[in-house]
């Protein structure tokens, strides 16, 4: 499989399928996954904190458990939650092939390397440039 989404996306026990989701459809449902995590770890979390007594303990602390919940949450729990109730929507069916832009790109991602690199490169270099700049 291509990403890490896109294999969160194939349904328990099923074979690989030839078409994979569409992006755009796994752009979707991962983000409405990680709008239920938040709003519910905004809403939950700080009363757990509290009863661990993590209330008073050190943000960062706070922050990796909020974290290692959040992503079990949007992992295990929400993202099989939202594939089961769409499954047949996010499932390729096999004569279903765009083949004009912008429609390729949205289903299939950028295919192209280079652009891959020149964006990776653009998002690290960003956030490289960010640092050094609030630090100094």
């Amino acid at each position: 499989l291509p990403d890490a989404f896109t294999d969160l996306l194939v349904r328990q026990g099923d074979s690989v399928p030839t078409l994979q989701p569409k992006k755009w459809k796994v752009w979707w449902l991962t983000l409405l996954g990680l709008f239920f995590t938040q709003l519910w770890a905004g809403a939950v979390l700080p009363y757990y904190f509290e009863a661990w007594g993590l209330d008073t303990a050190h943000a960062r602390l706070r922050g990796l458990v909020a974290v290692l919940i959040s992503t079990f949450l949007s992992s295990y729990v929400l993202t099989p939650l939202l594939l089961f109730l769409f499954s047949p929507w996010v499932r390729r069916k096999e004569k279903e092939k765009d083949t004009k832009q912008p429609w390729k790109t949205l289903n299939d991602g950028i295919e192209s390397i280079w652009i891959k690199v020149i964006l990776t490169v653009a998002l690290y270099g960003g956030c490289l440039i960010t640092w050094l700049v609030r630090d100094s």
